[in-house]
Formats: C-alpha cells, structure tokens, sequence
C-alpha cells in the first residue's frame, strides 16, 4: 500500500464528512486522529485548500469536525460562558477569524458556546464589524 502524499492528506481534510456524533470517550482518538493526518502537510497548502471553500462546506470538513472534538473536550463540554454552563447544543465559535484554516495552530480563537450565546456573540460581531 502506497503511503499518502501531501496532496491525498490535504483532500482527506477539505472534504466534506458526514455529520457524527461523537462520544465524548473518541475526544482522544479525534486529536490523534488530527495529528497524524496532518503529519507532512505543508499548513499554508492546507490554509489555502480550506479557505477556498464555501464556510458551510468548511464547517463539514473532517479537519473541522476533528477539531471541534479537541475543542469541547478542552473546555469540558461545556458552554464557555461562566454564568451559563450549558452542556448541550454546543458550537465552536472563532473568536476571529485572523487564522481560518489553520485553527489547529491557534486553538485560543476558538471557544465553545452554547446555541443561544453562540448566537449573541455573532450578532456582537455583525454589530460592531466595520461597514
């Protein structure tokens, strides 16, 4: 079996996945997951086959999905709002979008938010983004 080029890697991450419910036990295996599909993957090719998607398409790509899994696992599975706490219906929210599609070098732009404050925090966003 041929091992993987770069090319073959980066499709695997930019294509769009089925939606999956992940337990909270594969939070592991979805970081490993990450790490090793992404070992020899030059990130500004990466950068730049994720930032040319649609956000909708990007959102169901298994780089996002992995990622998100990293993501509620650091914050507990839990709504990042200290007053809230909620633990379902929970969002990856980018706090910028400074490093789209290289979210796995800066993970301290991404929070995880309930449904309803995921909601307030973009609608501030669209409030105070420039005209």
């Amino acid at each position: 079996m041929n091992p993987l080029t770069e090319a073959d890697k980066i499709s695997a991450l930019c294509c769009p996945q089925p939606r999956m419910q992940w337990e909270r036990d594969k939070a592991t295996l979805a970081a490993f997951q990450l790490r090793m599909s992404m070992e020899g993957v030059d990130h500004k090719n990466l950068k730049r086959g994720l930032k040319s998607l649609p956000y909708d398409v990007f959102l169901s790509t298994a780089y996002w999905r992995t990622l998100r899994v990293v993501i509620l696992v650091r914050d507990g599975f839990t709504c990042a709002k200290k007053t809230c706490g909620a633990t379902d219906e929970l969002d990856i929210h980018h706090k910028s979008y400074k490093h789209h599609g290289e979210e796995h070098l800066h993970p301290e732009d991404l929070e995880t938010l309930c449904g309803w404050h995921h909601g307030l925090a973009s609608c501030d966003e669209i409030i105070r983004s420039p005209k």
